[in-house]
């Protein structure tokens, strides 16, 4: 995903294993109005310690990199592309 935004580039993501369709779409559109940027979004990954649950982790994720972007003002980077 990061490397498809870097490159703007569209991407098409099927989780066979996992029912996580619609919550990736609400990540996406939340990173993407918050206007995250790839280098944001790969900070918070970076840094990310995952939850217990598991089934928290892309709302995890989204707090993470939201919080990553509220302390930056982004110079001309790639925002993260749906």
């Amino acid at each position: 995903w990061l490397a498809a935004s870097q490159g703007q580039r569209s991407l098409r993501y099927f989780p066979f294993d996992a029912p996580i369709g619609p919550e990736l779409t609400e990540l996406s559109t939340a990173l993407c109005e918050a206007g995250v940027t790839v280098g944001q979004l790969f900070a918070a990954l970076r840094d990310l310690t995952p939850p217990q649950d598991e089934s928290q982790l892309l709302a995890y994720l989204r707090a993470k990199a939201l919080a990553v972007a509220r302390k930056a003002s982004p110079p001309n980077n790639t925002a993260i592309r749906r």
